[in-house]
């Protein structure tokens, strides 16, 4: 409560005021701040997932690209391989078969399916050690040094 005299008179004036009624204002002025930060808070959560989505979705996209890029790649280097008229065997750095055209089939008599991840020298050429042409290949005047991979029978003929 509040006593004031009142100027000019005997009289006193007396207010009660409630600490609610006091502090209505104050808490009124609390909770728009609360509410303006939390919502400046979510805004910016917002942003932030918008821009991770926006960037991701950028690295899925050059992703894709380059997946598909590898992929036609990969075709063009398998068109090519089995259309080759010799036999070709295609490794690993790990000397483990990864294509074989179907000459080079024909040649081992294992179907690529069969020698796929199989080391060449051991496993996919039944255990024999390959055997260098080279010196038929200087002999003939080829430039191309010539291995081929048997698992039986005699060696086929050679061309230059």
């Amino acid at each position: 409560a509040d006593l004031r005299p009142v100027s000019g008179s005997p009289w006193c004036l007396v207010a009660k005021v409630d600490a609610r009624e006091i502090l209505a204002e104050a808490r009124y002025r609390g909770h728009v701040v609360l509410l303006f930060v939390v919502l400046s808070i979510l805004m910016t959560a917002g942003a932030a997932v918008m821009v991770f989505f926006y960037a991701e979705r950028g690295l899925y996209q050059e992703l894709y690209r380059s997946e598909r890029a590898r992929r036609e790649a990969q075709e063009w280097g398998r068109v090519t391989l089995y259309s080759i008229g010799d036999a070709v065997i295609a490794t690993d750095a790990a000397g483990r078969v990864t294509q074989m055209n179907p000459v080079a089939e024909q040649l081992t008599g294992w179907r690529e399916s069969e020698a796929a991840g199989r080391a060449v020298e051991q496993d996919a050429l039944g255990g024999l050690d390959p055997q260098p042409l080279e010196e038929l290949g200087m002999l003939m005047g080829s430039s191309i040094i010539s291995l081929i991979f048997l698992i039986s029978g005699p060696s086929p003929p050679m061309s230059s």
